[in-house]
């Protein structure tokens, strides 16, 4: 695969989807969804997950201050 070259994470946030995914579980649990729900979701999440971290590994930083400095 062709690496993408990505903002430096010093000057970046990371972007995982760890709070949406922990919302929705509270979310779920407190409106007492069947589990059906769950499971949809589940895999739906699952799936965002693994491209998430294939974006990951599949990126190359890139600093801002260098690319200013030129």
């Amino acid at each position: 695969m062709k690496k993408r070259k990505v903002i430096s994470l010093n000057n970046l946030p990371v972007k995982l989807p760890l709070f949406q995914t922990l919302v929705t579980w509270i979310a779920l649990d407190y409106w007492n969804a069947p589990q059906w729900l769950y499971g949809a979701l589940g895999l739906l999440f699952l799936v965002v997950w693994i491209y998430a971290i294939v974006a990951r590994v599949n990126q190359e930083e890139t600093d801002i201050s260098k690319i200013l400095k030129k």
